[in-house]
């Protein structure tokens, strides 16, 4: 496999200022980063590129056509792929990348769209928001191993509230009350599981990445940027200062430091308690109150 140099992921929660980090990186003369989610691999979705080529290649070189027609027609899990596909049109024009032997892994082919998009960069890296679920870290970096893995992290009640308001949340109301309830209940716990979940893998991996926690870029933003870019192994731009992520519900315009804590006037009562009992230790361990 063609070795991609000390690629960055950022590994992080939906809702957690994600795209506001990623814009951050791009601003970087040196890294490109990838236009949204890749989900390489989940273990909630059946959709995402791993399992696609699983199904359809399976390691064979004669699938390959099929598998890249397959991926070209079919709605893969994350938004990066539609970005693609418009740009491109189809991926087989990835398929030049793909090493010329008898069998060809799922990281080959993957490998192969990302040496496709640092060639038409014109960067010399490349970079990922939310290459894969936290669960399956530990394979990146088996493959990667001189990657510069970013595990953004934020406030378990801004990140669920931010969710609550967000504009895909928001079109529930429209499929009637007992409906938006149920799901803003859902939505709720589903946000404390994967939290939990989360905070294990940062515990667990602390020695192997950089913590960069979303509150630190909004309030002390210079020293956040400087630790980011030491880490990454990038050059500190200007630039950076100036970027924006996408509507946090609370709308694009308002202040980033009076959003930090409107958790506070848009969760629920029961809400708080129940996300505040169920990841007080978690968020904990990573200084939150």
């Amino acid at each position: 496999m063609s070795k991609i140099d000390r690629p960055v992921f950022v590994f992080c929660l939906h809702r957690s200022g994600s795209t506001y980090l990623k814009n951050i990186l791009d601003a970087s003369d040196e890294l490109k980063m990838l236009e949204d989610e890749v989900h390489f691999e989940h273990p909630h979705f059946f959709n995402t590129f791993k399992k696609y080529y699983q199904k359809y290649c399976n390691n064979k070189p004669a699938n390959v056509d099929r598998f890249l027609t397959i991926i070209s027609e079919n709605k893969i899990r994350g938004a990066f792929w539609d970005y693609y596909k418009k740009k491109y049109g189809s991926f087989h024009s990835c398929k030049k990348h793909l090493p010329n032997q008898n069998k060809i892994t799922v990281w080959d082919a993957f490998n192969s769209i990302l040496i496709q998009v640092i060639e038409d960069s014109g960067k010399k890296r490349v970079g990922i928001k939310y290459p894969a679920h936290h669960t399956f870290f530990h394979n990146l970096k088996k493959v990667y191993p001189d990657a510069k893995n970013i595990f953004l992290v934020r406030d378990p009640r801004a990140i669920i509230a931010s969710k609550l308001i967000s504009p895909s949340n928001n079109r529930l109301k429209n499929k009637g009350k007992f409906k938006y309830e149920v799901m803003r209940l859902v939505t709720v716990l589903y946000f404390i599981i994967e939290f939990r979940s989360f905070a294990k893998a940062v515990t667990v991996h602390k020695k192997d990445i950089c913590v960069i926690r979303y509150e630190n870029l909004v309030i002390s933003r210079n020293r956040t940027l400087k630790k980011l870019c030491d880490f990454a192994e990038i050059n500190l731009r200007i630039d950076m200062c100036s970027a924006t992520g996408k509507d946090s519900g609370y709308g694009i315009t308002s202040d980033p430091m009076s959003r930090l804590n409107r958790w506070v006037t848009v969760l629920r009562r029961y809400e708080k308690i129940l996300i505040e009992y169920f990841t007080k230790n978690y968020r904990n361990t990573m200084d939150y109150e």
